[in-house]
């Protein structure tokens, strides 16, 4: 009866502490909890003591003339996977595939800005930079190809590789890098030229610059209304007065006929054409991109030649008609 004793807190405690100790075997909670913790830090020891061996085995495998051999194929077959992958890329966005058109058909080419950087709000692909232009050129002339004018080349009967290049809009840019290098090259353009611009506040040609360009004898000039405006969203009367005098500004300035003519935008109707009929146009070029024969003079085909495109890629425009499909 000896818990009849513990008359304090203190004793009850005491005789708490004893009871447990004696219900554990002797041994205080605290023990108790390490030595559980003992017993299975040593289970877990024990369970990797087993595993460890395994381990062992397999790399030892991986690493003998059979692993040596699965590892080699492994590469091997992912490389070759990896290659496939870039093959499929390729040929699903370059027109490497596609077979040349024929040398002897015309290449047109397009170009619209030559400045150092695009003009804000103008697209990057509107803007070939010098460096990139110069390029073309002398890519071309080593190449071998002829330079004609629009008017050249609806009568040019030479079989050689001949390309003429267009300049849409007339931007002063064309003054100040793309005529030197016309000059250093000996390279002849059209640039179709209009009065106003589409983009606020960009620099146009003036009629000085345009006279000395023509007199040149590297630039024609061509027609691409007065103010480059989109034709068929226009009544015939306004599409008539645009055709005439954009016509007549270009012949007032160079002293020259003007018989070629771009459509602002890409944009025309057969009404439009019969309108650069009644006036004297004799060829007119279109936004439409491919290498095919002038079979339509009111309806020439054209290549991009892109702001944004490197070297490797403008002999797929040359030979393919475009580098993307």
């Amino acid at each position: 009866m000896e818990h009849l004793h513990a008359q304090t807190e203190e004793g009850r405690r005491a005789l708490l502490n004893r009871l447990t100790i004696e219900s554990l075997g002797g041994k205080s909670a605290s023990e108790a909890r390490r030595e559980e913790i003992r017993k299975r830090t040593a289970e877990n020891a024990r369970l990797i003591l087993q595993v460890t061996p395994k381990l062992d085995k397999l790399f030892e495998e991986m690493f003998t003339q059979d692993g040596a051999q699965f590892m080699a194929i492994f590469i091997y077959l992912l490389v070759f996977v990896l290659f496939v992958c870039g093959i499929v890329f390729t040929l699903t966005r370059f027109n490497f595939w596609r077979l040349p058109r024929p040398p002897f058909l015309p290449r047109s080419l397009m170009f619209h800005a030559t400045d150092l950087a695009p003009w804000p709000g103008m697209r990057a692909g509107l803007n070939v930079n010098p460096e990139l232009l110069e390029f073309m050129l002398g890519y071309l002339k080593r190449k071998g190809y002829a330079f004609v004018t629009a008017d050249e080349l609806l009568t040019f009967r030479d079989p050689v590789r001949h390309v003429c290049l267009t300049f849409d809009d007339g931007y002063e840019d064309n003054y100040t890098y793309l005529f030197p290098l016309l000059k250093k090259y000996q390279t002849k353009v059209t640039i179709f030229a209009a009065q106003r611009s589409v983009f606020d506040g960009k620099p146009m040609l003036t009629p000085a610059q345009i006279k000395e360009m023509s007199d040149s004898g590297l630039v024609e000039f061509g027609s691409h209304t007065l103010n480059h405006i989109k034709l068929t969203s226009v009544s015939e009367e306004v599409a008539d007065r645009e055709i005439r005098e954009g016509k007549a500004y270009i012949e007032s300035i160079t002293g020259k006929p003007c018989t070629s003519f771009c459509y602002p935008f890409g944009q025309f109707t057969d009404r439009d054409i019969a309108l650069l009929k009644q006036h004297g146009i004799k060829c007119s070029f279109t936004c439409e991109k491919g290498i095919f024969r002038i079979t339509d003079p009111y309806r020439i085909h054209r290549l991009s030649a892109h702001g944004r495109m490197r070297h490797w890629q403008f002999p797929l425009v040359l030979s393919r008609g475009k580098y993307k499909v």
